[in-house]
């Protein structure tokens, strides 16, 4: 491999090695050119938290033990692909990435090489993103271009942060004047309402542009012929979406190191209830509400389902007891986990498992626990 970096040293691509840690140990002059880390600033660092790679469509990729470690975990070759890295000046700069694999990561140590990343630049300068990042599983989250969170006392309006959250959902489609007035003002007169709407939309675009100089177009809340959409270059990111469709793929994926990998960065989106600030203000439903929590929860069981088949007990056990901590009506989960307990004889924890969902159903549905269920997981009657 050191042969290759020899060979590599006066490539006009970007060349970034890494070890078995994923720490860079390798970083040639044009990869200096491209991305402006020196090879000082980039050698010893982990090659995620330096690049901070997302996909092109703005996905988080780059993290410890990314796809391009699971793939070749199961000997799989990773095929060239794109992606946005973050340059020293904070510009997002696309890439199209090749990857060369070295020794088997379980055998391999600090000083040899595992991946040499090569990287090009795919446009001719960096691309300025203008898509706002939106965070709807707990309270409303947004994120500027630039990487800052949208803040301050006009923001903590709940009101504010609703329209936000109605137009964002609307993904771009415009929203009659009409709508909104409905949605967030319902009780109120046409007038009053309308003076209220305007005053929340000059409020958010302060939000948005604290810069924009007034008589000046907001590129965000756009209006025009009675109708308000959120703008922008392309699709705006939503969180819900990403976890909606994480979820879809993990339960598609036959490679168990994928799916996992898939589901975690799903339950990982979820802070908490969907729109939980902004739903008493008029945007969104209970009933989809309920339903990505009652996704989360599923997601969650399954992904102890798949620890439990890779032999990781404690990492099966926390997604479990992660699910009852929500929900502790769920027996399936409970007895998942006195099966554990059981397959480690631990006694205590088994017959514990069982009376915690036993008194929770006592206490929320008046339900009894079977017998049945106790004797299956008592020890003293094996």
């Amino acid at each position: 491999m050191d042969s290759v970096l020899d060979f590599l040293e006066n490539s006009g691509d970007a060349v970034c090695a890494v070890n078995s840690h994923q720490h860079i140990v390798y970083w040639n002059d044009a990869a200096e050119e491209t991305f402006g880390f020196t090879p000082d600033e980039a050698i010893g660092k982990p090659c995620w938290v330096l690049l901070q790679g997302k996909t092109a469509e703005g996905h988080a990729f780059c993290q410890k033990n990314c796809p391009i470690v699971h793939r070749h975990e199961e000997g799989r070759p990773t095929p060239h692909f794109d992606l946005r890295f973050q340059s020293k000046s904070g510009a997002k700069i696309l890439t199209n990435i090749s990857t060369l694999a070295g020794p088997s990561l379980e055998t391999a140590n600090e000083e040899q090489i595992a991946f040499v990343h090569l990287m090009r630049v795919a446009q001719s300068k960096a691309i300025p993103l203008q898509r706002l990042r939106i965070h709807m599983l707990g309270p409303l989250l947004v994120y500027l271009p630039n990487g800052s969170q949208v803040s301050g006392p006009y923001w903590r309006r709940a009101k504010v942060r609703a329209l936000l959250a109605y137009l964002a959902l609307r993904q771009g489609q415009p929203v009659p004047r009409r709508e909104l007035l409905e949605a967030l003002w319902p009780d109120m007169e046409r007038e009053t309402g309308l003076h209220n709407l305007n005053t929340t939309v000059y409020n958010l675009r302060r939000c948005l542009e604290p810069s924009l100089t007034p008589g000046v177009d907001s590129q965000y809340i756009v209006f025009e012929s009675g109708h308000y959409w959120l703008g922008g270059e392309g699709p705006h990111w939503l969180d819900v979406d990403l976890f909606k469709r994480n979820i879809k793929q993990a339960r598609l994926e036959t490679a168990v190191n994928r799916a996992i990998f898939l589901y975690q960065e799903a339950v990982q989106l979820y802070r908490g209830d969907y729109l939980l600030d902004v739903l008493p203000a008029g945007v969104g439903s209970h009933i989809e509400q309920n339903r990505l929590h009652q996704m989360f929860l599923t997601a969650l069981e399954e992904l102890g389902n798949l620890h439990e088949r890779q032999a990781e007990p404690d990492k099966a056990r926390d997604a479990y007891l992660q699910v009852l901590a929500l929900d502790v009506r769920r027996e399936k989960v409970a007895q998942q986990l006195a099966r554990l307990s059981r397959r480690e004889d631990n006694q205590i924890d088994n017959l514990s498992y069982c009376h915690r969902l036993a008194t929770a159903l006592k206490d929320e549905l008046d339900l009894v626990l079977s017998q049945e269920i106790f004797a299956r997981h008592d020890p003293k009657t094996r």
